[in-house]
């Protein structure tokens, strides 16, 4: 079998001139890939598995320094590692060799000199192969669980298929789980030790994350033998339950994909579970599919309960949609998230203003906030109180607003000659936009409409009353300038100040 290698380096004529001395080693070696930085080498040892890797220290994004921690840390199965570096430095040296690798090469290299080194590592390679043909054998869960994880990881799938034909796997079956609560799993890593510490030895469990879930690869026969123990170690680390899925076997990285499909919809099954002291639901094979969730009522009946303040009605239509969830159990728990969501936008639109306090919450919640609803009954209580605390919102600011207006009104008469809207919001404790709305809710008119029309019918009656020049009115009235409030004026009543107060005397 040939010597699968990754080349990673940033100089281009170096990687071609590596690239090109491994092309006339050919019979002993097969570059299976090539990188220009740390971050895509990390992907490809990830998916690719190579056997040897050449890794320059010096690269842009992640150096092959950091790119060695980075594997060590994540405890990704080391390959041979030749690390090149233009430096003398003896540090580098030190810590390459901490992290496992057993290759220094300086550049610029002699041609000659390379092939020889590259001959002995060949030579170590292929005496470890064979002189541990058992162990390898032995360490294949290991391996395969590594490349399971990276694929589910999101990893690039090139050479999956290689990697199962290369060990003589035509097929295999995929264990995995997926913690049922996971924001108790508030550390992974450290977590993930205490949980395998937890596991009943020799049993060939990989933990990884998937989307933020820990989910495990564990070897066949571990989930009927160990699924107790599974249970326990889950609840002792975060009172977590689990949902294990058993795939059908799998010989590619298409089907892997399939098969965890059917999995994280067997998982939606636990969106209905009512009793949360069970602690494994054990699936095998596949599932039944889930259906669209029905129509939610929300333009037929909830937004006018919602407009007439009908709380009551508005919250029955809530309980009887999620009693019609809960009696069929079928629905994809995504789809049910989205149509909660989707009512949550529309009480951000209401017509009728909400308290700063509820509108900010609403405007907060996301789609992705939803998914700790883990149950049919977190989303629902959670739907609920939400749709309580808006109409009791409502209901408040109904009976209030009188009040608020008539304080708003009183400000403007008393403070006429110099008040703003900022003025008046903050009488009555309000942002200026919400006081918009408000104002215009409970008057009919806009609060700039209703500024102008007090001005001018309080002109009227000094035009009438008084002597007084217009300059002065303008001024008393909340106008800088006598030509604007004239302009106003005239507007409003069709005729000017002067003309009115001319016909008014003569009444």
């Amino acid at each position: 079998m040939k010597i699968r290698t990754l080349i990673v380096d940033d100089e281009y004529l170096i990687l071609k001139s590596l690239v090109h001395i491994f092309s006339s080693m050919a019979d002993r070696f097969e570059v299976i890939g090539t990188g220009a930085d740390g971050e895509q080498a990390y992907s490809q040892i990830c998916s690719l598995a190579p056997d040897l890797v050449l890794l320059d220290i010096s690269m842009p994004r992640l150096d092959g320094l950091e790119l060695l921690k980075r594997l060590h840390d994540n405890a990704i199965p080391m390959p041979t590692v030749i690390i090149l570096s233009a430096y003398r430095n003896f540090s580098y040296a030190q810590q390459a060799l901490h992290y496992g690798c057993r290759e220094y090469l300086l550049k610029p290299f002699v041609k000659r000199e390379l092939i020889e080194q590259l001959t002995r590592i060949a030579d170590q390679i292929e005496q470890h192969r064979t002189s541990s043909a058992e162990d390898q054998y032995a360490l294949l869960p290991e391996l395969l669980a590594s490349r399971v994880g990276a694929l589910l990881a999101g990893a690039e799938d090139s050479g999956f298929e290689a990697f199962l034909v290369s060990h003589e796997l035509s097929a295999f079956p995929v264990r995995l789980g997926i913690a049922y609560r996971p924001e108790k799993w508030s550390c992974l890593p450290r977590d993930m030790q205490r949980f395998s510490a937890l596991l009943p030895a020799s049993t060939g469990i990989f933990c990884f994350s998937l989307g933020g879930l820990p989910a495990f690869w564990m070897q066949r026969g571990y989930c009927s033998m160990h699924a107790d123990a599974l249970a326990r170690a889950a609840r002792e680390i975060g009172g977590a339950h689990c949902v294990l899925g058993v795939s059908e076997p799998v010989s590619s990285a298409e089907e892997l994909a399939q098969q965890y499909e059917n999995i994280r919809r067997s998982f939606s099954r636990m969106f209905y579970s009512h009793e949360l002291a069970s602690p494994l639901l054990y699936i095998h094979g596949r599932p039944s599919p889930l259906a669209a969730p029905p129509h939610f009522p929300l333009h037929d009946g909830f937004s006018d309960a919602l407009r007439r303040h009908h709380s009551q009605d508005a919250l029955a239509i809530i309980y009887a949609y999620f009693s019609l969830l809960d009696e069929k159990q079928c629905y994809d728990p995504d789809d049910i998230r989205r149509i909660v969501y989707d009512c949550i936008v529309y009480l951000r639109s209401l017509p009728d203003p909400l308290s700063p306090r509820l509108t900010e919450k609403l405007k907060r919640i996301e789609l992705s906030d939803l998914s700790r609803c883990q149950t049919l009954d977190d989303l629902f209580l959670f739907f609920y109180s939400l749709v309580l605390d808006v109409t009791e919102d409502l209901r408040t600011l109904s009976d209030t607003g009188d009040h608020c207006i008539m304080l708003a009104q009183n400000y403007c008469r008393t403070h006429l000659t110099d008040v703003t809207l900022s003025d008046a919001a903050s009488c009555v404790n309000m942002s200026k936009n919400y006081f918009c709305r408000y104002f215009k809710l409970h008057t009919g008119e806009n609060f700039s409409d209703y500024l102008t029309s007090l001005r001018v019918q309080t002109a009227q009656d000094l035009l009438h009353t008084t002597n007084l020049r217009i300059a002065d009115i303008a001024a008393r009235v909340g106008y800088g300038t006598a030509s604007h409030f004239i302009s106003v004026f005239k507007s409003a009543c069709g005729v000017t100040p002067t003309e009115y107060r001319a016909d008014a005397g003569k009444g």
